[in-house]
């Protein structure tokens, strides 16, 4: 038999083993927030729908109420079909689903959306959401009292809980939603009608796929109307929001806003590629909206390049 001893580097891995450590107090206290949180999100969507009667349309509360009677959160919503572009591979895209109707009170988007989507609402909403009278036109009527069609484009439908926000929100507005997979929304559609949808305003949806736009005629869809609020909870990616960003750019009102969702870093890549707007992030949030001064500056730094 050999006399063999293992080396020194061996011997330390088997002896030296290192203990698991135990989760902080602090840790454990966090933990067991979150889970909480979690548990209660039913409770209170179900406290926001039986009160959203008394809320004032367009406010925080409102949203919430509004997306919870509409269906609220759903979860493992299976992929069933992507682009060509799609990194993802055929595994992986086999087992993922899809999550939705979390925007505004799992992801805290209300206050956010309400206060950026304000200016853009109809007359009537404004002085009540205001709760005084108006002075003057709003940003959404042009002086002279000749108020242009709003337009709300969304990219990302899924189950169509968005739109149907939209549509109460916006009932003279033109609401128009993208998406690479219709058919979760198609599936859904007549729930939504039996829950009080669409009664005011009817969306119109189109097929999209956010990495490659050039495939779908955006300047078909969107016509000769301009985009005033547009909202971008469809693929998430980077590359998929900024392959948006330039398809719509063209058809930005001068005044806008545009929501980017569910991704905390593509706001750097924003304000990288489209230094005249103004950008603002709020956690997973992006909002970008159109400066007046640094959009005069841009267009003068631009001319006096040429």
């Amino acid at each position: 038999m050999s006399n063999i001893r293992p080396s020194s580097v061996k011997i330390r891995k088997l002896t030296e083993r290192k203990p698991q450590r135990r989760p902080t107090l602090r840790a454990r206290i966090a933990r067991g927030a979150r889970a909480a949180k979690r548990r209660s999100y039913p409770v209170r969507e179900r406290y926001y729908r039986l009160t959203r009667a008394l809320r004032s349309r367009g406010t925080a509360g409102w949203l919430i109420s509004t997306e919870a009677t509409y269906g609220g959160y759903v979860e493992g919503v299976p992929v069933r079909r992507t682009g060509r572009c799609d990194p993802k591979s055929t595994a992986a895209l086999r087992r993922a689903t899809m999550a939705g109707g979390d925007r505004m009170l799992r992801h805290a988007y209300a206050p956010a959306y309400a206060r950026r989507l304000r200016p853009f609402v109809p007359e009537h909403t404004a002085r009540e959401l205001a709760r005084e009278p108006t002075r003057g036109p709003s940003r959404a009527e042009p002086a002279g009292g000749c108020r242009r069609r709003t337009t709300v484009l969304e990219i990302g439908v899924l189950h169509g809980t968005g739109l149907a926000i939209w549509c109460d929100l916006f009932p003279d507005a033109r609401v128009v939603g993208l998406d690479i997979d219709l058919d979760p929304y198609y599936a859904n559609v007549n729930r939504l009608h039996s829950l009080g949808a669409f009664r005011r305003n009817q969306p119109e949806v189109y097929l999209f796929d956010q990495l490659e736009p050039e495939r779908y005629d955006i300047a078909e869809i969107i016509g000769h109307d301009t985009v005033q609020v547009c909202i971008d909870d469809g693929h998430h990616s980077n590359r998929a929001v900024l392959n948006t960003m330039h398809a719509v750019l063209p058809f930005l009102d001068q005044q806008f806003v545009y929501f980017v969702e569910d991704n905390p870093g593509v706001h750097r890549r924003i304000r990288a590629q489209f230094p005249q707007f103004a950008v603002e992030s709020a956690g997973e949030l992006t909002m970008v909206s159109r400066d007046a001064d640094r959009s005069t500056l841009w267009q003068v730094s631009c001319l006096s390049a040429l």
